[in-house]
């Protein structure tokens, strides 16, 4: 909608002058509704029992009242517009627009869908709408309570017309009305486009799950949705069927009910209101999809639904005849502001100009060329043009502005041709100021024109500044274009502009300093084209055949900014090469070089002047070096603009001016000309990126490429921030910026750059990244073994990184080896204290631990923590992160007590110290909860598990090792607490994001696949535990040592869903193959202990009792070294149990499960499988025996 500038009064029409009254239910869709309108007018005095609100306004010279109503249904409908006309007596139709609830059946026009638009359309018996009974309805029965009034023969031609129209012309003006509606305003988001992953049909019979919530947050069954084809119409295309509309009190809310209705009299939507309207007042009904009439309703689609409703009503005004004599009748004089307002129309002679006829008499043009056929949209630019100096005439000096190509020169000659055929007692002269000459030669040609006697010693431009400035000039508008150099303008030109009550100056210029000296705040910004607008115009100057894929075509305009020149130049391009927009991306794509050869092409383009250049890449060079020659600090932004990321630039990145205020006037000159633009926030800046493709051409075109990618790789060393969690924020905005001037090949020789390389590749290894941090430390690495000898500081810590990369990466053998080499030289050179020797043999346990070399791991962590511990507060980082790691080497060596013991300790220091988000405070959390499962601690490790998840949920990227570090013992705690389900959903989740991110071989995805075999298991999934233990266990046997925890632990699970498969030989032979390389553990070891504890209930199946009782006797032995309420303390109690019975010992039977049952209910839930099975265990023995 054409906004009023504030101050200006809005037109004052009749009520009499009204023809058409606009009916919107809802909140959503009267903002929709006046969004569609062309200017708004003032409101009008209304009769004391008119309790409504009006909206007033015009589309296309048709003047609209819009109403909404206070409560949704019929009666309110039939109240509002009896008020209405009462007030507006005139009112000859209604639009009854807004949202409704679509039927997904077939029309000529494919299925609809949400988002669709549906039109009230006499077919058959009925009259385009239906009423609807509201008890019988409840019941799915329908009875039709006679007919409703059609809508008028206008409208329905109208209609006709708008599809007509539709199907011959390669753009969708419906959709292109849609983008009115400014989404990217915060209030205006709900209009957006929700797309079609959000459209969802369920069946028929099946209900909402949870009343309130979404269909996702509810728990809805993805699998009860209607697969149906893809909508071949994509995001530009409006689909819009005609047909019948139902109307009635009660809300369909029931799938079965609507299908019922929709069945017997071929409804296509229901809605509550047209009954109210259409009872003595002729409507069409117009309603945007929002929901299928059924439980799942939801309103993601209002916006959007009411959206296209209001933009297919806007779009019939454009195919209704306007009456001339109430158009005649509409236009009333503005109130006296000094100013001569003068109107749309030509058939009216206001008082205020008695001599028109006499002016029109001399009216001149003197305008460079005829209107371009190829000029498309630009509607609400042209409007406020018009507005501000026309209609509200509150304007005598306005500049456009806008970056060069935007489509400056072509907007002001369109209007031209608007001024010419509305007011044509307006005088017209067009002159360019790209020069003093050009200027002159412009002022020359209009002399000649007005036929002006000129003296030898007087100059045209004195000349047309006095014809222009005296009365007998009569009405006159001067375009000023090109006006970008600001000396020229200000004291070459501006001396020679006329001024006179009768006449406008409009200023065309790249530079906001520029319009805003001209015209103060009389300022039009030009915008890039909308995506409607860009496709219309691709489609009026490239060949159709070669716009075919409408993928390619979409992304191309995205990737060209929707920049008006850059599209005439690809469609130039397309054109005489004969190549689809899929091959010009494809060029574009390709590399630098070829993208800069591209959009540096020239071509001949009889719209532009011929001085200036037409490839978009070389389009700014002139603009380039004036900012050069007026604002040098400027231009050293730009220079470093030139090397970075084009998006998200923040402030703080750039290179330190003098003062504050020499970077704000900086900031601000680079804003004006377009080349900048600053966020909502302030403090981030975007570049365009082909104009920055052009600041690339243009260093490269004066020779300083090398020295300013110097000086900006330098700078960007300097201020790029350390990797602690405190500087996350600032690293993260800077990252990609790093990267896009590291991607450069002019640097390679720079020893800034591996300084940079290496705090990319932290940050890379910190947000879990580890491939890429791996790429970025093996070249600072190479680098520094090149220019440094081995016991080099600089040296030893790239390699020292590298290591850690390529343990993070799964690499564990060449970490160890990396590690190994670093702790030894280190060792040699450094005192036992030297934090850098400590970090080291910190690392290089690690990934001892990693390989499974736990007593190595544990031996040199324990050194670690005693110096650190020695030399270190309670408090420091290095000495709790030292803490941390050896309590997890000891829960991995079995150490349960001790590891938690320690990890409890670290855990209360870091609550302490840390934010509940700090990176290390979670990690020590992680690690308790995992020493509390391994220790039966089950609810303990659940819920601080549950905590670590949220806060990791919502502060990493869902590929984040640690996040699915943590979902993962999660789903592990959740197993053991019985709570299958929740593991298994939970792992199969990180299992296919691990399998989408890390290789085969990597030890996290294997660790993943193990775990959720043991939750398939658990669940009786025994098939698929097999499936993916055997591949587990395949890789590991081709990757790992024999005596590998990790290799003997799958070895150990694939035995035990061998045995519950009933392949029993396999299980043993493995599980005995386990038992052997275990015993390097000692007698009391977890992980030694479980595999004894398996290969007894593998022998008992096999029917070996005796050896079953006597290795489950030395488990449950060993095992009271276990608290009594431990599951595996349990479970080996439980079997002995089982294998008693067996064996005919029936009261050590009954004891020990007895004993068992009393534990597990003391300490699990009702419903956990363990205790389930213990209670049937003792009841089975205890029937046996009749006890």
């Amino acid at each position: 909608m054409t906004a009023v500038p504030p101050g200006m009064p809005r037109r004052r029409l009749s009520h009499d002058a009204y023809r058409v009254g606009w009916i919107c239910p809802l909140e959503v869709e009267q903002i929709a509704a006046m969004e569609m309108l062309d200017e708004e007018h003032e409101r009008l005095p209304q009769l004391s029992v008119d309790t409504n609100i009006y909206t007033l306004g015009s589309i296309n010279n048709h003047n609209v009242v819009i109403a909404g109503l206070p409560q949704a249904g019929n009666c309110y409908a039939a109240t509002v517009i009896t008020q209405m006309r009462m007030t507006f007596p005139s009112l000859k139709y209604g639009l009854l627009v807004g949202i409704g609830g679509g039927v997904p059946v077939k029309t000529d026009h494919g299925m609809i869908r949400l988002g669709h638009v549906v039109v009230s359309e006499p077919t058959g018996v009925h009259s385009g709408a239906v009423q609807y009974d509201h008890g019988k309805a409840r019941s799915g029965y329908f009875e039709r309570k006679g007919f409703l009034a059609p809508p008028p023969t206008v409208l329905l031609n109208a209609a006709r017309e708008v599809a007509i129209r539709r199907q011959r012309i390669q753009y969708d003006p419906v959709w292109e009305n849609t983008q009115r509606i400014q989404t990217t305003r915060r209030h205006l988001r709900r209009f957006r486009y929700p797309g079609t992953t959000h459209d969802h049909l369920y069946r028929p019979d099946y209900k909402h799950q949870q009343e309130g919530v979404s269909c996702e947050e509810g728990g809805c069954d993805p699998t009860q949705r209607i697969e149906r084809p893809l909508d071949e119409d994509d995001g530009l295309f409006v689909v819009v069927h005609r047909g019948t509309i139902a109307s009635g009190e009660l809300v369909i809310k029931d799938a079965i009910t609507r299908d019922n209705l929709a069945h017997e009299h071929g409804v296509l939507c229901f809605e509550m209101e047209a009954v109210g309207a259409l009872a003595d007042f002729p409507c069409m009904v117009i309603r945007g999809i929002s929901d299928y009439c059924d439980s799942h309703k939801n309103d993601m689609w209002h916006g959007y639904a009411a959206a296209v409703a209001a933009a297919y009503a806007r779009q019939l005004f454009f195919h209704i005849s306007i009456e001339e004599e109430a158009q005649r009748r509409s236009v009333q004089p503005l109130p006296s502001g000094g100013t001569k307002a003068m109107t749309y129309t030509t058939e009216l002679q206001t008082e205020s100009e008695p001599n028109a006829i006499e002016h029109q008499s001399r009216t001149y043009y003197v305008i460079p060329s005829l209107a371009n056929r190829h000029f498309t949209g630009r509607e609400s630019t042209l409007e406020k043009l018009q507005q501000m100096l026309f209609v509200q005439a509150s304007s005598q000096k306005l500049a456009l502005f806008g970056l060069g190509g935007v489509g400056k020169t072509q907007v002001a000659l369109q209007f031209t041709h608007w001024v010419k055929t509305h007011t044509p007692e307006c005088s017209i002269f067009w002159a360019p100021a790209l020069s003093l000459e050009s200027f002159e030669q412009a002022c020359s040609q209009i002399v000649k024109k007005l036929n002006t006697q000129r003296s030898d010693n007087e100059s045209a431009m004195e000349l047309v500044r006095e014809h222009l400035s005296s009365p007998a000039a009569g009405r006159w508008l001067f375009i000023v274009d090109n006006a970008d150099d600001y000396d020229l303008l200000f004291d070459e030109l501006e001396p020679y502009f006329p001024t006179s009550d009768n006449g406008a100056i409009l200023l065309t210029t790249r530079s906001r300093e520029v319009a805003v000296s001209f015209a103060e705040k009389d300022t039009i910004e030009l915008q890039n084209m909308t995506a409607g607008e860009a496709t219309s115009f691709l489609a009026k100057i490239a060949r159709e055949d070669l716009l075919s894929d409408r993928a390619s075509t979409a992304q191309l305009l995205e990737e060209l900014h929707c920049l008006p020149l850059a599209i005439t130049q690809a469609g130039f391009y397309i054109n005489r090469n004969n190549v689809s927009t899929t091959r010009y991306l494809a060029i574009m794509h390709s590399t630098e070089k070829d993208r800069m050869n591209l959009l540096k092409r020239d071509f001949h383009d009889s719209t532009r002047y011929l001085k200036l250049p037409n490839a978009v890449a070389t389009a700014w060079l002139i603009s380039f070096d004036m900012i050069r020659n007026s604002d040098p600090a400027a231009a050293e932004l730009l220079e470093f603009i030139s090397c970075i990321e084009p998006k998200a630039i923040p402030r703080s990145i750039l290179p330190p001016l003098e003062s504050e205020e020499k970077m704000e006037f900086a900031l601000g000159t680079l804003c004006g000309y377009a080349f900048l633009t600053k966020r909502e926030d302030g403090d981030m800046f975007d570049v365009h990126s082909l104009v920055q493709l052009s600041m690339r051409l243009w260093t490269e075109k004066e020779g300083h490429t090398f020295l300013i990618i110097k000086k900006t790789l330098q700078h960007m060393e300097e201020v790029f921030p350390s990797v602690e969690y405190t500087n996350r924020e600032i690293w993260r905005a800077y990252l990609p910026h790093a990267l896009q001037i590291l991607q450069r090949d002019e640097d390679k020789g720079m020893s800034e750059r591996y300084s940079l390389l290496s705090n990319v590749a932290d940050c890379f290894l910190e947000d879990g990244r580890a491939r890429e941090a791996v790429v970025y430390s093996e070249e600072v690495s190479a680098w520094n073994e090149t220019n440094y000898n081995e016991e080099h500081p600089d040296r030893l810590m790239s390699q020292h990184e590298l290591a850690k990369a390529y343990q993070a990466n799964g690499q564990i053998k060449q970490a160890i080896d990396l590690f190994e080499h670093v702790v030894a030289v280190r060792q040699r050179t450094l005192s036992e204290e030297d934090a850098n020797r400590l970090s080291s043999q910190h690392e290089l346990a690690i990934a001892y631990e990693a390989n499974g070399q736990i007593k190595q791991a544990v031996g040199l962590l324990e050194h670690v923590v005693a110096v650190r511990q020695r030399t270190l507060s309670e408090e420091h980082p290095n000495r709790l992160a030292s803490q941390h790691t050896l309590a997890m080497a000891y829960r991995v060596d079995g150490q349960i007590k001790q590891a938690i013991d320690l990890l409890e300790h670290v855990v209360a220091v870091e609550e302490r110290k840390l934010d509940e988000e700090h990176p290390d405070r979670l990690a020590s959390q992680h690690a308790l909860a995992i020493a509390y499962e391994a220790n039966g601690q089950i609810k303990q490790a659940v819920d601080l598990l549950e905590h670590v998840v949220a806060v990791r949920q919502r502060t990493l990227s869902e590929e984040h090792p640690n996040r699915l570090a943590s979902q993962h013992v999660l789903a592990i705690a959740y197993r053991a607490d019985g709570q299958i389900k929740q593991a298994i959903d939970l792992l199969e989740h990180v299992v296919a994001v691990k399998e989408r991110t890390l290789n085969e071989e990597h030890p996290d995805r294997l660790a993943s696949q193990h775990a959720l075999a043991i939750a398939y298991k658990a669940n009786g999934q025994t098939k698929q535990a097999i499936d993916l233990l055997e591949h587990v266990v395949a890789v590991e046997e081709r990757t790992l040592n024999e005596e590998h925890p990790s290799r003997l632990a799958s070895q150990h699970e694939l035995a035990i869903a061998y045995e519950a498969n009933g392949q029993i030989k396999q299980a043993i032979d493995l599980l005995e193959h386990v038992v052997i390389y275990k015993r390097t553990l000692s007698e009391e070891h977890p992980s030694r202990l479980a595999s004894q504890h398996a290969l007894a209930i593998a022998y008992k199946a096999n029917g070996q009792t005796k050896l079953a009782i006597d290795l489950l006797e030395h488990v449950v032995i060993y095992k009271r070294t276990l608290s009594e309420e431990h599951p595996s303390r349990l479970a080996s109690q439980h079997a002995l149990a089982i294998a008693y019975k067996a064996n005919g010992q029936t009261k050590q039977a009954i004891d020990l499960l007895e004993h068992v049952v009393a534990v597990e209910e003391r300490t699990l839930n009702e419903e956990h499988p363990d205790r389930l099975a213990s209670l049937q265990a003792l009841a089975d023995i205890k029937q046996s025996y009749q006890l």
